[in-house]
Parts: C-alpha cells; structure tokens; sequence
C-alpha cells in the first residue's frame, strides 16, 4: 500500500477533522478499560491498574517524543520510499524499547506480588502491543493520513469487545484483564504494520539515534518533565491541602474533558501540516499557528462558557451527587485548560522546525512554574492550589509565544544567510 505525502496546504480541516475522531475514539476506549476495571474488579484492583495504566502514559508520552516524533519533522515530506525506511527504523526502535520494557515490568510484577504486581505483569504482556499500536498511529499522522490512525483505533476497540468478554466470564483478575488490553493492541498494531506493508526494523534503532541524536535527547527531557513534575505536583498539593484537594481538582478536569480530547487529537496530527506549512516559508507557518491557536482558543472559550451555563445539568452527571463540592473548582480548571490550549500553535512551530533547544528551555520553564506555584499556593487551600495550576499555565502562554517567534525568526535569518550570494529558495526547516 503506497502512503504517499498529503500535498500542502490541502484538506487540513479534514485531517484534522480525522485526527480529533481518532483521538475521541482513544481516548473512550482508554475511559472505558477504566470504567470497566473499576466496576468489575472493584476499588483495590482498579487502584493497582492506574497504578500500571500511568506506567503506560509515561510509555507513550516518551516513545511518541523519541522515536516518533523525528519522523514527522524531518520524514513528512520526504520521498515514499525514504519515508518507509525512516518509519521501518522509528517503529523498530518503538517496538525493541517495548519488549524490553515489556521484560523489566513482568520482572518487577513478580517481585511486587500482590494485586499490584499482577496488574504490572498484565502490563508487561502487552506493552509490546500497546507501543507499537500507538506508534503506528503516529506513522500515519507523519503521512497525513489520520483516517488511517482513526480505522486502526476502531479495530482495536472491536478486538477490546471479545476479549473482555471473555475475560470476565472465566473470572479473570486484574493480570488478565490488563493483559487483554494490550493483547487487543496488538492485533490492531498487526493490523497497522498491514495497512503499512512494512515490517518495523529493530536493527535500524542505532542508526536512527545517530540520525537524530540533536532531537532525541531533548524531546525525552521534555517527556519526562512534562509527565513527571505534574505528578509531583499532585502528590505535593495532596500532602499540603490534603488528598480531597486533588480529586476536587481532578474532577472539575473532568469537565473540560472535551477540550483536552481535541487538543491531543490535533496535536498529532498538526506538527506535521506544520511541517509542510513551513516548506512554504515562515509567512505561511505563522499563519498556520495564529489559525490553530485562534481556533483552538475559540473552541476551548465556547466550551467553557457552555459549562458554567449548564453546570447544574453537566455537574451532577459527571461528578455525581456530591456536584456542587466542585463548584469553585470550575473556573480555575477552564483557565488552565484554556492557556493550555493557548500554547498549541507555538508548540507546534517550534516542533515542526526541529529547534529543540528552544523547545526544552521552554518546558523546563513552564514545568518548573507547574511545579512551585500549585504547591505554593496549597497552603491557602485546595481552591488556591487549583488557581496555582491555571496561573502556571498562563505563564507558560507567556513563556511560549516569544519563544516560537524567536526561533521562527532565527530559522528565516539562517534561511536567509545560506541563500545570501545564491539564488533565493525556500527556507526548509531541518
């Protein structure tokens, strides 16, 4: 099956379009494993599989930043055949990193024993899968080809079906139903490599370092910042304000939901229209990041007006009959997810141009802010801490903005530089 490249410029809103119903359907199969383990195993069971389930976010997040995302800055628009040899490479380092991953989790779910240990040995079973399903996901958005990603996420929902059936009715605990979770990836991460007509090449794993050993170091800094240090902040504001601060945060989260599902889902999908807009020139790139900013913010504000108009319908649905405790949790939830959103065209630029330096001090600054400021502001109470979160996240609008057009900037001037003296091109990002 040929992939070959979307043309510039052309069906973005469709891709796109594709990309958030992909990411709807990820993340409703992901809401409904947990659903599903919860009301089935109950509340200790449920607890070790978040437990393996944020072992599996930390994967992800980390495998998509290297190596996945140097195939969509530097392999979107390269030729068919080098981008099959770039995408064989990045799916075989994914998939070797998994199994190793895989090995040390069903290693330390022996040691563990208990309800714990089990489900990360569940986890262990099928992280190869789970890795390389997402994986190949991403492969499909560096083509612009989400529709692609959306099909191969349906099939992993249908092979999700059978096997928890099956799985409840012989009475399986939390080891088998994790591991009928990721041995459904698999199917569909087979099912992926067949849409590809490729076989991933663990072997090329060396080489793809080397080739992008500028990106990859950074890119898994900036994984391991973003994932970690809002943990840290979590435990850090439930030691001060107590564990209730955070699920009273988490849950007003809950309602903004929708807004995060189309962030992800156009996150994936943009770095690489990003790319394309950029072998255009830095005219068109801006553009690009002030449309998806200035659409994303719309569709974040009116979300979040439909919210505090509906609570009293929205609230008890989704947070139970406890809705009204939540309430001053709301607005600093909407500000945070609202400047988060904020960040999104930035972000991308800075991505789509392979300056990872910028990128990284960029993270490093808003996590940091992620970190202090919650927990700082925890001793004044739990409603303090939620308005810490959403202040940090304002700075790091603030953080993000001139970064990008710094590095846009520093990008055309080196652009500028090299065709001094020479016929004029095209700038092309690295």
């Amino acid at each position: 099956m040929k992939i070959g490249p979307a043309r510039p410029g052309s069906g973005i809103a469709g891709r796109a379009g594709w990309g958030v119903a992909d990411q709807v359907v990820s993340s409703g199969t992901n809401f409904a494993v947990n659903v599903l383990v919860l009301r089935t195993l109950g509340v200790e069971a449920f607890g070790a599989f978040s437990l393996a389930f944020f072992v599996y976010l930390i994967a992800i997040s980390v495998a998509r930043a290297y190596p996945m995302e140097p195939l969509a800055i530097r392999y979107t628009l390269r030729p068919e055949q080098d981008w099959r040899n770039g995408t064989a490479s990045a799916l075989g380092t994914a998939g070797g990193a998994a199994i190793v991953l895989g090995v040390a989790l069903i290693g330390t779910g022996i040691v563990l024993g208990g309800v714990l240990g089990a489900a990360f040995i569940g986890l262990g079973i099928g992280m190869p899968g789970l890795m390389l399903q997402d994986a190949v996901r991403m492969a499909f958005f560096s083509r612009g080809r989400a529709r692609l990603a959306f099909w191969n996420d349906l099939v992993w929902l249908a092979a999700l079906v059978p096997a928890f059936a099956v799985t409840i009715l012989v009475g399986g605990g939390v080891l088998l139903i994790t591991a009928a979770w990721g041995i459904a990836a698999t199917l569909a991460a087979l099912f992926g490599l067949r849409q590809l007509r490729l076989v991933p090449r663990p072997s090329g794993a060396g080489a793809w370092w080397h080739e992008h050993r500028d990106l990859g170091p950074r890119f898994l800094a900036e994984a391991f910042l973003r994932t970690i240090l809002v943990q840290i902040a979590l435990i850090g504001i439930g030691v001060i304000a107590g564990i209730a601060a955070v699920g009273y945060i988490r849950g007003a989260q809950l309602l903004m939901a929708p807004i995060q599902i189309v962030f992800l889902g156009l996150t994936a999908v943009l770095v690489p229209e990003a790319v394309r807009a950029a072998a255009h020139g830095p005219g068109t790139l801006r553009r690009l990041v002030a449309a998806v900013s200035a659409g994303q913010l719309g569709l974040a504000v009116a979300w979040t007006l439909s919210v505090f108009v509906g609570f009293a319908v929205v609230g008890p649905v989704v947070l139970g009959g406890g809705w009204r405790s939540f309430e001053p949790f709301v607005p600093p939830a909407a500000a945070y997810q609202i400047a988060l959103v904020a960040t999104a065209g930035p972000q991308m630029a800075l991505r789509a141009l392979g300056d990872a330096r910028r990128s990284l001090r960029a993270t490093i600054s808003a996590s940091v802010a992620g970190l202090v400021l919650p927990v700082a502001l925890a001793t004044n109470g739990a409603v303090a801490a939620a308005w810490g979160i959403a202040l940090a996240a304002s700075i790091g609008v603030v953080i993000w903005w001139p970064m990008s057009a710094m590095g846009i900037r520093s990008w055309q001037q080196r652009a500028e530089q090299a065709n001094s003296g020479t016929t004029r091109t095209t700038p092309t990002p690295p």
